[in-house]
């Protein structure tokens, strides 16, 4: 930023690691490997420092006061010219400094302010049984948090406003130790041992083998997922698609346009490239009648005249060992309506068959290529070094990179993303594995069996027909209707969507009217103790100083988070503020769920850390309505001290089914 205000460009390095001490600013986000590791977790117990040991171990001992290690909100890191002040003896500030300079994309700079919070990245699936009233086991998948990661945006606001579209953000994670065994190959994540990389980040070597980590992300999701990526679309309609003359693939060994071979068992795997024309003059490289014949022989297709992209997508079928590819331009005879109406009829079909889909998303036509397979013009990561064992990666979410693409923003390409089974996305120079049970990157080690869930899998197109039926809207508004480069009629773009998909959105009884009459509670006599059985845990209580008094619950009552053992925030109750004293607050109490709650409201949940795997607004009876008690052992009951709502994930792995006399 120059004397006037006015940023100027910033002189990318192809790889930095940035090493040096750290701001009064940064030491407010208190760094440590037990900052980015959670709890019990494989990783915790290999690379990090059990701090919260003693905190553990007692209900009210004289260990060190809790600090909420997520969901304690934004804080300002400045605006960007005094993050660029700061960097000259900060590592951490000069990280996010080039982090800004390269990925910013808004014209006007000035005044742009930057922020930081904690949030629960990766988890690990599990499966806990538990019987139900019928006797039958409940198979509901759980989740164990794992890691957490800092995440930073830069914005035109204060930074609050949680629908500010002005916003840019990025991921700061852990590297682990270079002493750990450090594949390229994602395959061996699940070897024993290997567990403790899951979700961190990896230091990737743009010079390393490409084609070696794509085809172990292959290998996992073939060995380790479930049927949602095994699943073939329609195989009759498909039979009978491979049945007509119009349909064919090209060969990448023979280079030549022919019929996709059907084996004994199936038709043979195929490769397909979704991509964006442009306004590209030459299309000498289409397939039209004129030429059609030619392209059948072998050698017919020449490589060297077709554009950048179409040349390394065949070179990388090739390099993955795969023998044949879907590519439109090559395969649909473009000046001959029933080729093209053939296949435009049934991209469901070609998208939804192949073995995976090439996305090529880098700029703005196909001269592009894909970008992340030359060393020269692939991104390289940004680092940061502040001791020995702790390094940090700044990373992009997926759908942040892919979003700003011209390839994201055409119909057809919203069709050929969601209804693939896996897609290999090229975009900002970075490639990301995509399927119906996981996503991957360059810069981020996997869980490998791909039942895990990590913020990057937010908002992934290819989970969409997996929750079209729960959420109908989400899917509207995840589509984005626009023009077609073919210039022809772009219903054709949604082919593939069941009608009936579409239906039976409305629930019932909306509005949830109990038709059955209450019986009044005169009819009761009062009960001064109350036993039952229900969910116990502890969890630490701090009283949160940042509430403002327009949100207050009223006289002489205060606002106060709750934080599960690992430190993450996990609810909201509401206490006398003469009982959370000093002695009090920051430590364990037992909490009892008393029926489950909807959601939490805007005073309650301040901040979104994604302590489940759902965004904000997706949250529906995942909460507990909750109370604190305390136990009086003159009358040797529990006594109730406040309500509040708490997740019931937190009640998952400490909570204890237990029971309850209330005096």
């Amino acid at each position: 930023m120059d004397t006037n205000g006015h940023t100027s460009k910033v002189a990318l390095v192809k790889a930095a690691t940035f090493k040096g001490g750290i701001c009064d600013t940064c030491d407010l986000l208190k760094l440590s490997v037990d900052k980015f590791l959670i709890g019990d977790s494989d990783a915790a117990r290999s690379l990090g420092r059990p701090a919260l040991a003693l905190a553990r171990s007692n209900l009210r001992n004289a260990a060190p006061r809790l600090q909420l290690n997520s969901g304690r909100g934004p804080m300002s890191l400045g605006s960007v010219s005094e993050i660029q002040e700061r960097a000259k003896r900060c590592s951490l500030c000069r990280l996010v400094h080039e982090a800004i300079g390269r990925y910013n994309t808004m014209s006007d700079v000035e005044g742009l302010a930057c922020f930081m919070e904690w949030e629960v990245d990766g988890r690990q699936s599990r499966r806990k049984a538990g019987g139900t009233t019928a006797g039958e086991e409940d198979e509901r998948v759980r989740y164990s948090n794992l890691s957490r990661r800092i995440r930073f945006w830069w914005t035109q606001g204060d930074g609050k406003k949680r629908d500010d579209r002005k916003k840019q953000e990025a991921y700061i994670l852990f590297v682990p130790p270079r002493g750990q065994a450090l594949p390229n190959a994602d395959a061996n994540l699940m070897r024993p041992g290997m567990q403790e990389l899951w979700f961190l980040a990896r230091d990737f070597d743009t010079e390393k083998s490409n084609q070696a980590l794509i085809k172990s992300w292959l290998d996992l999701c073939e060995t380790h997922h479930g049927k949602a990526c095994k699943g073939h679309n329609d195989t009759d309609r498909f039979a009978a698609l491979l049945r007509q003359t119009s349909f064919g693939v090209i060969d990448v060994v023979r280079m030549q346009l022919c019929q996709l071979p059907i084996h004994s068992n199936g038709p043979a795997r195929y490769v397909a490239l979704s991509y964006v024309w442009g306004h590209v003059g030459n299309t000498s490289h289409c397939t039209v009648r004129e030429n059609v014949m030619q392209r059948i022989q072998p050698g017919g297709i020449e490589a060297r005249v077709c554009p950048r992209t179409i040349q390394e997508a065949i070179q990388l079928t090739r390099d993955l060992g795969e023998r044949y590819i879907w590519i439109d331009s090559l395969c649909i005879v473009q000046n001959s309506e029933s080729s093209w109406r053939l296949n435009a009829a049934n991209m469901d079909l070609v998208y939804g068959n192949a073995y995976l889909t090439i996305c090529a998303a880098d700029g703005e036509d196909c001269r592009v290529g894909l970008a992340a397979l030359d060393p020269q013009e692939a991104d390289t990561p940004l680092k940061a070094e502040y001791e020995k064992d702790l390094r940090l990666l700044v990373s992009r979410p997926s759908e942040s990179v892919i979003r700003d693409s011209v390839w994201n923003q055409r119909a057809w390409t919203f069709q050929e993303r969601i209804l693939s089974r896996r897609c290999l996305v090229f975009a900002g120079k970075r490639f990301y594995f995509q399927c119906r049970s996981s996503n991957m990157s360059q810069d981020i080690y996997p869980d490998g069996s791909g039942t895990g869930w990590s913020s990057d899998w937010k908002n992934s197109p290819l989970r969409t027909l997996g929750e079209l039926e729960t959420r109908p809207i989400w899917f509207y508004m995840t589509y984005r209707p626009d023009t077609d480069d073919y210039g022809r009629e772009t219903r054709s773009s949604v082919k593939g969507l069941r009608s009936d998909s579409f239906c039976g959105t409305i629930p019932d009884n909306p509005f949830g009217v109990n038709s059955v009459g209450f019986e009044t509670l005169s009819q009761y006599s009062d009960q001064t103790v109350l036993q039952f059985w229900t969910w116990r845990a502890q969890f630490y209580v701090l009283r949160n100083n940042e509430a403002t008094e327009e949100a207050s619950p009223g006289e002489g009552l205060v606002r106060c988070d709750v934080a599960d053992e690992n430190g993450d925030w996990c609810g909201h109750i509401v206490l006398n503020g003469n009982w959370i004293n000093d002695w009090r607050q920051e430590r364990k109490w037992h909490f009892i769920a008393i029926s489950d709650a909807r959601s939490f409201s805007k005073d309650e949940c301040r901040n979104w850390s994604h302590y489940i795997p759902k965004d904000l607004e997706d949250v529906e009876w995942d909460l507990f309505f909750v109370l604190l008690i305390d136990w009086n052992s003159e009358k040797l009951v529990w006594e109730r001290v406040g309500l509040g709502k708490v997740f019931q994930a937190a009640f998952d792995w400490s909570g204890q089914w237990s029971e309850i006399l209330l005096g």
